[in-house]
């Protein structure tokens, strides 16, 4: 018998009729071909690292994986979730329907499943709801160690941002802001992070951001230092990483961080900034210049 997984958003109730109507319905139509399973988006745990990705539902029992169909069904405005899920699918050659559902930086996790199947390194993260991610910390399921970062899916310039040392400060993290979707991402050890700017497929400008002393945030929003760094000064490998991280996502001014491990000289691509500072932030006049000549070589083709 083949496995269907039909995944709606969220139930809200345990005695939600639609859920087990839908589902006694269809298996009922499918009974000589196929076994369904029911699943919610917000149950969902996403997980990527060294070792792969994974989509999975503790509560269930299932990974997509497991599934021979995959159907969204009344997914509303979860496109972070599904555009997640579509990466995943793709990566294991499971068909799901509908397919205009596809990859896509809805969010910094499904951001990074682009970038992830691009070939690019990513940093170890977790996401899903706050409450799942409570459960994962307390029995000790992550696949990665302390101290870690606590960050908005879908934040910026480093609101909501934070770092956990123990099970006990990620754990009151999660529960003072529950109104909050957060992403669980390995802490890398760093003397600050770059912001590069690319601008059509070449990197203009990199910026060097340390935070002040008692923060992990590099952000400049919050007090960071910046200053100027040479392009030359970094390995082509690097270069050819930006390139292709704003490439992925499809922008021609991109402004892509990335950090580097101090201890393993590992770099990683934090996230893409389709919008970056070009009047504010750091060293304005020098990104306005860079800017300014690449619009000007556009209207020269």
């Amino acid at each position: 018998m083949k496995r269907i997984l039909a995944l709606i958003a969220e139930r809200t109730s345990i005695a939600d009729k639609n859920w087990y109507l839908f589902h006694d319905l269809l298996s009922e139509e499918l009974k000589n071909t196929a076994n369904v399973t029911m699943g919610e988006l917000k149950t969902l745990v996403f997980e990527m690292g060294d070792e792969g990705m994974r989509v999975y539902d503790p509560k269930y029992g299932f990974d997509l994986a497991d599934f021979d169909l995959v159907v969204f069904k009344s997914i509303r405005q979860q496109y972070g979730r599904i555009a997640a899920c579509a990466s995943y699918l793709q990566e294991k050659n499971i068909p799901y329907i509908d397919t205009r559902i596809q990859p896509g930086p809805w969010s910094k996790y499904s951001a990074q499943t682009m970038h992830r199947e691009a070939g690019l390194p990513v940093i170890p993260a977790v996401f899903s709801s706050n409450d799942v991610l409570i459960e994962r910390i307390k029995s000790g399921a992550l696949p990665f160690a302390y101290p870690m970062i606590i960050k908005d899916v879908n934040g910026n310039k480093g609101k909501f941002n934070f770092i956990a040392h123990d099970a006990s400060e990620a754990v009151a993290t999660l529960s003072e802001y529950p109104e909050v979707e957060f992403m669980l991402q390995q802490f890398i050890p760093n003397n600050g992070d770059y912001r590069f700017l690319v601008l059509g497929g070449e990197v203009k400008m990199a910026i060097l951001r340390k935070a002040q002393a008692g923060s992990h945030l590099n952000n400049t929003s919050k007090g960071a230092v910046a200053e100027g760094i040479d392009v030359a000064s970094f390995s082509r490998e690097i270069l050819d990483d930006l390139v292709l991280a704003a490439k992925t996502e499809q922008l021609e001014v991109a402004g892509v961080d990335l950090i580097i491990n101090r201890d393993t000289g590992r770099h990683y691509i934090i996230e893409v900034n389709g919008s970056p500072q070009m009047a504010t932030g750091a060293m304005p006049d020098q990104k306005m210049a860079a800017y300014g000549d690449y619009l000007k070589q556009l209207l020269q083709r």
